[in-house]
């Protein structure tokens, strides 16, 4: 076996030279330059994932994976049979960087390395609904792509852990499909309206949905049927949002009314037979999420950001910004947002954690943000949001630094985590 880091040796440079540049093994070959292609590299929680392209070349006999651990140098990791093109290296440490290559060994020599991939490992995944382009399976860095796969217009997604299965819902289809995590077994449920909005019922199984022009909550089950929770005491507006607050057993439920006036109302218990409260009348809501700890809830308005506590007081922050997005850490109950100043337009992500004032993580280096998701933990969490100038999910760790990313999204964003 020869396992060196080394280039191409001069007897595989002179038998290259005899040969044509097809040969994907040459380092002349202006597509390959004498690497294995097509290399990536995949993290899905503790286990990375390689695949790379066949290479078809006489005499070869294996391949040789590298690997870097905390930005440390490459080191051989294993051996890989010739007829293999895949590759799992598994127990790896959760929010470590990790870094891989690619060699093949031949009869004449090592090729060169492959182009480098790196992968954080973590405990979470990240779903993604998008309403141009499918539903996507996010690594927990957010740089690589689990699954992938193509519905008509996806407007929200929520992965249920219990089942370890995935819902999401299409407006123009009028249904939601319900699914595994390699989109296997889809299941389509019928609705008599659009979906504009989806949250799991973690109390019966399934999921609650938000139906536009019956002005009305849904539920489905896995096993198919749609049962009426209640009839909505406003008219939806295309942005209304809804919650599930396990901490009061409600559903909050916020919507435009026109205007730039809007109402957040409250479902208790979230069941046929509840009874809605009108909450508070609030300008414009964008997005409502229940504290996964105190109860209550918080809402993303055009002018800053509400937190409704289960007796009725608000509090208001961030009274001189737009508020697009809001996202609950479910550990511990900090909101983290995403708004623009009245006054200046700049932009700014943060997070409210019981303090008068925020802490700023992201400031107008990041702008036109639409939408974030943070990530569960004590203390401050890392977390994804999604950039509407250049289609792109922007990773952020905890300490507020770039880790990962992904291009070819569009605006209409929903999150889920796995």
């Amino acid at each position: 076996m020869r396992y060196p880091l080394l280039l191409l040796t001069g007897l595989l440079a002179m038998a290259c030279s005899n040969r044509e540049r097809t040969n994907p093994l040459d380092p002349y070959n202006p597509v390959t330059n004498g690497a294995p292609t097509g290399f990536q590299a995949a993290a899905n929680r503790d286990t990375a994932t390689l695949t790379w392209d066949s290479i078809d070349v006489k005499g070869l006999e294996e391949y040789c994976i590298y690997r870097s651990v905390g930005g440390d140098s490459l080191r051989f990791r294993a051996s890989v049979p010739d007829e293999s093109n895949r590759f799992q290296d598994l127990n790896l440490m959760y929010d470590t960087t990790y870094t891989y290559a690619v060699q093949a060994i031949t009869e004449w020599g090592e090729s060169r390395l492959s182009p480098l991939d790196t992968l954080i490992p973590g405990p979470y995944n990240f779903w993604v609904a998008d309403f141009n382009s499918g539903v996507w399976r996010i690594s927990y860095d957010g740089a690589h792509v689990l699954e992938r796969e193509y519905f008509n217009s996806p407007d929200a997604v929520v992965y249920q852990p219990g089942e370890g299965r995935v819902w999401v819902a299409d407006y123009y289809d009028q249904a939601v499909y319900y699914m595994d995590v390699h989109f296997t077994g889809i299941e389509p449920i019928a609705l008599t309206g659009r979906p504009i909005d989806m949250v799991a019922d973690t109390i019966a199984g399934g999921v609650f949905i938000l139906q536009i022009a019956l002005d009305a909550i849904y539920q489905a089950t896995p096993a198919g049927t749609t049962l009426t929770t209640n009839k909505i005491p406003v008219r939806l507006d295309p942005d209304a949002s809804f919650t599930l607050d396990l901490q009061s057993s409600s559903l909050w439920l916020g919507t435009p009314t026109g205007s730039g006036d809007g109402v957040v109302y409250r479902l208790r218990p979230p069941a046929p037979g509840g009874r809605w409260e009108l909450a508070a009348s609030i300008p414009k809501p964008k997005k409502v999420a229940a504290d996964p700890v105190a109860g209550g809830c918080w809402v993303a308005t055009d002018s800053g950001v509400v937190r409704i506590d289960t007796d009725g007081h608000l509090t208001t922050y961030l009274t001189d910004h737009r508020v697009l997005d809001i996202s609950l850490n479910p550990a511990n109950g900090d909101c983290y947002y995403i708004g623009r100043s009245h006054h200046d337009g700049q932009w700014q992500t943060g997070r409210l954690y019981g303090q008068p004032e925020p802490q700023i993580i992201l400031g107008a280096d990041y702008s036109n943000l639409t939408g974030i998701q943070v990530l569960p933990g004590e203390g401050p969490a890392g977390f994804l949001v999604s950039q509407r100038s250049t289609g792109r999910i922007l990773r952020f760790d905890r300490e507020g630094d770039l880790i990962g990313w992904l291009g070819g999204f569009y605006e209409l964003l929903d999150f889920s985590l796995e």
